[in-house]
């Protein structure tokens, strides 16, 4: 119980401390491209894509990690959680969540956050689109 309230802190803690950094973004046909420095040695990177069907895309990266350390990551839409889970990184230290839902009105602000568990490494940004 203990360890989880650490967690959530880590995240939050991580998320504040990103947000308030600029990343910068790119927007190429309907979709937008933030990355960033984790706290440690890592990268990341959040790629949001507006798909035919009324649908989004969301895709975010971590690289810099080592193989086989575990990731926990929290993604969400408009302030309402849409992946919480957790990650093993591959064998070149590589992570990665894909998922697709349904596009809300108007703006839709994807947030990420991520804690390494066997590091401490955490990471965190945004992407609106």
């Amino acid at each position: 119980m203990r360890n989880r309230s650490l967690l959530r802190l880590g995240l939050v803690a991580a998320l504040a401390a990103a947000l308030a950094l600029p990343s910068p973004a790119h927007a190429i046909d309907g979709r937008v491209v933030k990355r960033g420095d984790c706290t440690r040695h890592s990268d990341w990177k959040l790629e949001v894509r507006k798909e035919d069907g009324g649908r989004l895309r969301v895709r975010y990266e971590i690289e810099g990690g080592r193989s086989g350390q575990e990731w926990h990551i929290f993604l969400s839409d408009n302030g309402v959680g849409i992946f919480s889970g957790t990650r093993t990184s591959a064998s070149n230290g590589y992570v990665e969540v894909r998922l697709r839902r349904s596009d809300r009105a108007g703006s839709d602000t994807i947030k990420a956050a991520a804690n390494n568990v066997d590091s401490g490494e955490s990471c965190a940004g945004k992407a609106t689109l």
